[in-house]
């Protein structure tokens, strides 16, 4: 059992026929990057089951060779993608959340990604093609590490709390910082929450923002006003993006 599971993403153009993986294509229709009428950079995503996560080290192209841009992990070469086999050219991964890896497969050129070769054109018969992926999920919860910090300069009272459930997060007041494993059975509750307070007798012209700088946290908000409808608080509850 691979303990993940590989989905499409399907665009607007896209005719789906029994399954997101078929498409119907009109002969000798060229592939395009961005969309088109045939997609010439298709998206998959690679989804960890629950209870397990996913990580980009751990998967590959069997037998293509790695260039690594940054975050994105470029495939290129080998028994599966050109120029030995035709129509990928390459392939890009990409980690997109601790539990999910993103997996663009090009059927044109990519010049910012190194991949050339011969862009695809629908031909008068039908083509089917197999691209391998090895890769494994790994069991246990996706780690968690990070630093909460007031760059406002402003002299509000702030709070931050750590879910009770959460028995593998730890916070380090002095620090900032809350670090340790997240239960992956917990996803739909907030990890954490940071709240903050106008001081005593003051509110807030504007609701204050949190700026996350990673896609692996999202936050929901909500804020508290006086009797008279002023914001004197707003508290952002963190989770983790799945």
């Amino acid at each position: 059992m691979p303990n993940y599971t590989i989905t499409r993403q399907v665009e607007a153009e896209d005719i789906v026929g029994c399954t997101d993986f078929q498409t119907t294509q009109t002969e000798n229709t060229d592939a395009t990057l961005g969309g088109g009428a045939l997609d010439g950079d298709i998206i998959w995503y690679i989804t960890a089951n629950g209870g397990y996560s996913v990580d980009i080290l751990d998967f590959s192209i069997p037998g293509a060779t790695l260039n690594t841009m940054g975050t994105e992990y470029v495939w290129t070469g080998g028994p599966y993608l050109y120029p030995t086999s035709l129509p990928i050219l390459g392939v890009v991964m990409e980690q997109v959340t601790p539990m999910q890896i993103s997996v663009t497969i090009y059927l044109a050129p990519s010049g910012y990604h190194g991949i050339t070769g011969p862009l695809f054109q629908m031909p008068s018969s039908n083509v089917s093609v197999t691209l391998p992926i090895d890769g494994c999920a790994k069991l246990g919860a996706p780690p968690s590490q990070m630093v909460i910090e007031n760059k406002s300069g402003q002299p509000v009272v702030t709070t931050t709390t750590v879910n009770e459930k959460q028995a593998g997060l730890t916070y380090d007041e002095a620090e900032g910082t809350i670090s340790g494993d997240v239960d992956v059975d917990l996803l739909s509750e907030p990890i954490a929450s940071y709240t903050v307070n106008a001081p005593n007798g003051s509110r807030f012209k504007a609701q204050p923002t949190l700026l996350i700088s990673t896609k692996d946290y999202i936050a929901k908000s909500t804020v508290t006003n006086d009797d008279n409808g002023n914001i004197i608080s707003k508290t952002f509850n963190i989770f983790k993006a799945i």
